[in-house]
């Protein structure tokens, strides 16, 4: 279907010739086109629809910046006890991601993350299962 709105949409994949970074996770992504307007709206009576069209990244769609990722180190532990972030229990198998983002222009930093391999379901009470 035809979109009168969607009309002379700029295309930001092609304009970055680095790689790009998010700003919000941190992790490398591409550029992709995101809406920043309001969307539609009402003043005096007359109506019309407010797009605002920014280069975005395809992870979240937040501002991108010039720079990229490298993972440092991947490593698998076994859980010794509960994690204080409340994600991670005794017995439960996970991944420590270390990764190293930079800016094209400015400092770079280390950043990391956990993922569960394998949950220990022993010792769970079968209404907390469900």
């Amino acid at each position: 279907m035809y979109n009168r709105y969607r009309r002379n949409v700029p295309s930001f994949e092609d304009s970055y010739d680095s790689p790009v970074i998010c700003s919000d996770c941190g992790q490398e992504c591409s550029v992709v086109t995101v809406d920043q307007g309001i969307g539609g709206y009402e003043y005096w009576g007359s109506k019309g629809v407010h797009h605002d069209y920014q280069p975005g990244s395809s992870c979240c769609g937040a501002e991108v910046i010039e720079g990229g990722c490298k993972v440092l180190r991947t490593s698998t532990h076994t859980a010794r006890k509960d994690h204080q972030d409340g994600k991670i229990h005794t017995g439960d198998v996970y991944r420590v991601t270390v990764y190293f983002s930079w800016k094209k222009e400015g400092p770079g930093w280390i950043w990391q993350e956990k993922q569960i391999v394998k949950k220990n379901m022993v010792g769970i009470p079968e209404r907390q299962l469900a």
